[in-house]
C-alpha cells in the first residue's frame, strides 16, 4: 500500500441520507515513497536521508457512477469539505468560459454557503481558493481540482491532486490514469455509486 508524505483523502462516505462526508487525515511525516519509481523533478525531502526519500504528490480519482449531479457540482463538494479542513485550493479548468462557469457556480451551489474565492490569471493571488486555466502563480500549493481533459503539466507543484471523471468518459479516464503513472505517481480511485443530494 503506497503512503504519502503530505496527508491523504480518505475514502468517500455517505450518511443515511445520502449526504457527503469527507474525513481528512494526516500522515507521519516519514511516509514517503522510494524515488526509483518518482520523477526527478520532484521535489527532496528536506531533513532525514534525502538520497533514499522524495516527497510524492497524491493524486485522487472520483469516479461518478449513476450520479445526478456533474463533475463541477460534485467538485464544488470537495472544495467545500476541503476549505474547512483549512486547505488551500486551487480549480484547474480548460478554458476562461470554463473558469467562469465555476466561478458563478460556487457562488450559487448552496443558497447559504460562502466558499470565499477568486480568479487568478498566472498572477499572484491572495484567496483561499483560486481558479484559473493557465500555470497559477501561488505561495499556497496544497490541493489541486483539475477539472480539464488533460493533465497539467505543473500538478507536481501540489501536494494534492483530485480528479472528478464520470463512468461515460472512460477515454478521457484513461489517458489521465496512464499520464499520472507515466511520471510516477501511483493514482487512487474511489467509486461514488450512492445518488448524492445537493
Amino acid at each position: 500500500m503506497i503512503k504519502y508524505a503530505t496527508g491523504q483523502f480518505a475514502p468517500f462516505q455517505a450518511d443515511s441520507n445520502h449526504k457527503l462526508i469527507v474525513v481528512f487525515k494526516r500522515l507521519p511525516a516519514n511516509c514517503f515513497r522510494s524515488p526509483s519509481t518518482i520523477n526527478k523533478n520532484q521535489i527532496n525531502v528536506s531533513g532525514a536521508n534525502t538520497t533514499n526519500y522524495i516527497a510524492m504528490t497524491q493524486v485522487t480519482f472520483y469516479l461518478l457512477k449513476n450520479q445526478p449531479i456533474s463533475p463541477e457540482q460534485f467538485a464544488c463538494r470537495l472544495i467545500d469539505k476541503a476549505w474547512r479542513s483549512r486547505l488551500h485550493i486551487h480549480i484547474h479548468t480548460a478554458n476562461e468560459p470554463s473558469c467562469e462557469y465555476m466561478d458563478h457556480l460556487l457562488w450559487s451551489w448552496r443558497e447559504y454557503s460562502f466558499l470565499p474565492h477568486g480568479m487568478i490569471n498566472g498572477s499572484q493571488q491572495q484567496y483561499p481558493i483560486t481558479l484559473g486555466f493557465d500555470r497559477p502563480t501561488l505561495e499556497q500549493k496544497q490541493l489541486l481540482i483539475n477539472l480539464n481533459p488533460e493533465v497539467p503539466d505543473f500538478f507536481q507543484d501540489f501536494s494534492r491532486v483530485c480528479e472528478v471523471v464520470v463512468e461515460g468518459q472512460k477515454a478521457i479516464s484513461r489517458a489521465k490514469f496512464l499520464a499520472y503513472r507515466q511520471v510516477g505517481a501511483e493514482p487512487e480511485v474511489h467509486n461514488i455509486l450512492l445518488p448524492l443530494k445537493a
